[in-house]
């Protein structure tokens, strides 16, 4: 605590749960579907390739290949 305080500040938060906690069964959950992934992978490809052909057309241009 800060010594400018006349009383601390600090609260303690306790929950009372029961013991035997009663849990609904859930449901399963959706397996994960794999198109955002191949989709992320698409476009990076894609952008290392432009990368590369612009370096190749601008480095061809300036007459250094």
């Amino acid at each position: 605590e800060h010594l400018a305080l006349t009383k601390p500040l600090t609260k303690i938060y306790n929950v009372d749960t029961p013991e035997t906690p009663e849990t609904p069964e859930t449901p399963e959950k959706p397996k994960p579907s794999v198109g955002p992934a191949v989709f992320c992978g698409l476009g990076v490809i894609i952008g290392l390739l432009s990368a590369a052909g612009g370096t190749f057309f601008i480095l061809k241009a300036n007459k250094c290949i």
